[in-house]
């Protein structure tokens, strides 16, 4: 698949994701579980990348991520990080063409061959056909949410499944695995 910038560069689209077992990825405006060892998997994942998110997204995590480009796709025209010292750490993008364009040019600036879409449910949609992998951590639960994964089309194949692993302190059973749309 891949996306095509403007200049005829081609960009790996990489979603990193966790959901439930119905593909549930959020209950209001939170994960709905805390499993730290997924955070440090993601952190592997992202760290010096070009992360792409919606506002709704930036908002929940309350600050721009360190080590990695922040590109925040937002409708509202007049947005802002809330903390006017992270204004310089976020790039800002008003429709799905310019965040797509400008995060390619920043992570071309970076060296990076890949954009990273980390949530939430309306930008993985959106995205969904150019994505050529997924990052996924499946957390073998029901969390009654309220905020899903789109339906995933069945050319992606897993290509890496890890052990099953069960969080201590919760109690929660989860497995990283990695999803690959043929190309």
């Amino acid at each position: 698949m891949s996306w095509q910038d403007k200049q005829g560069r081609h960009w790996q689209i990489v979603f990193v994701v966790a959901m439930d077992n119905q593909n549930g990825i959020g209950r209001d405006n939170a994960l709905p579980w805390h499993l730290p060892a997924d955070l440090r998997h993601f952190k592997a994942k992202t760290l010096g990348g070009v992360i792409l998110m919606g506002r709704k997204t930036f908002e929940s995590m309350g600050r721009p991520l360190p080590g990695r480009a922040n590109w925040v796709l937002t409708r509202q025209p007049d947005w802002q990080p809330a903390d006017e010292l992270q204004r310089d750490e976020v790039g800002i993008a008003h429709d799905l063409d310019s965040l797509l364009e400008q995060a390619a040019d920043d992570a071309s600036a970076r060296g990076q061959q890949s954009l990273l879409i980390i949530g939430g449910a309306e930008l993985f949609r959106a995205t969904l056909p150019y994505c050529d992998r997924i990052e996924l951590t499946r957390v073998l639960t029901d969390a009654s949410c309220d905020t899903f994964f789109p339906a995933l089309p069945a050319d992606f194949r897993a290509c890496d499944e890890q052990p099953l692993q069960t969080d201590v302190a919760s109690g929660l059973s989860f497995q990283f695995m990695t999803l690959i749309r043929p190309g």
